[in-house]
Order: structure tokens, then C-alpha cells, then sequence
């Protein structure tokens, strides 16, 4: 497959989930669209090519899927450098160390988001 293709394939990829965002968002009288949201989405868009173009995509499926699989591809990738770069002190004998605990969002908190529907969907 031509890689300027892959390319492309893989930036609609990573597109479509802001497409169906913007595509619920489309009744929201709240959302005012600006040119900069546009600008801001652009270099994720292009990351998704990139990582098509990284990944061995052989089909247009392939492309299609790594560039909508970009954001989970690079969290996990910045999840594990961090945890790479995590330096823990070492135990002392006899004591025991508190492990810190995130606090659970309230219903209040919960905010619904379509992109994340659709990706807990498709995992």
C-alpha cells in the first residue's frame, strides 16, 4: 500500500471520533464552533497518520484502525514511560507505607461523552 495513502487513511481514522463528537454536538446551543478548535485537533489528526504510517498496516482497514486507535495507543505509551521514569524509596523493615487512593467521582462528576462511549464500544 502507498504510504501517502496509509497516511491519509490513518489521519480520517483519527478523525472520526471528533467527527461524531462534533456530530453530537450539533443540537448542543452551548457549543460555539471557533477555527482554533479546528487547529487544536490538527496535530492529533496527523498523529494518527503517523502511527498508521509506524504501525505495518497492509490493508485500508488496518490504516483506518491504527489512526483511530492513536489516542490509546500514545496513552499507554506515556503511561509506561512514566512509569519507567517512577523512582519508589525503598521499604524500611517493620513499617508499612500508606497507598495513596484516588476518591471515585460522584454521579455529579460522571459527565457523559459520546467519544468516550465509543471507545469503551469498541473495547
Amino acid at each position: 500500500m502507498d504510504p501517502k495513502v496509509m497516511f491519509i487513511v490513518g489521519v480520517l481514522g483519527a478523525a472520526a471520533p471528533e467527527i461524531m463528537r462534533l456530530y453530537n454536538l450539533r443540537t448542543n446551543r452551548r457549543f460555539k464552533w471557533r477555527a482554533s478548535y479546528f487547529l487544536m485537533s490538527l496535530p492529533f489528526f496527523l498523529l494518527g497518520g503517523i502511527v498508521a504510517l509506524i504501525l505495518p498496516a497492509t490493508t485500508y482497514y488496518g490504516a483506518f484502525y491504527a489512526g483511530l486507535t492513536a489516542p490509546v495507543i500514545i496513552n499507554a505509551a506515556v503511561k509506561k514511560a512514566g512509569e519507567m521514569g517512577e523512582v519508589t524509596p525503598p521499604e524500611t523493615k517493620g513499617t508499612r507505607r500508606a497507598i495513596p487512593r484516588r476518591p471515585m467521582a460522584t454521579p455529579a462528576e460522571a459527565v457523559p461523552s459520546p467519544t468516550r462511549d465509543f471507545f469503551n464500544a469498541l473495547f
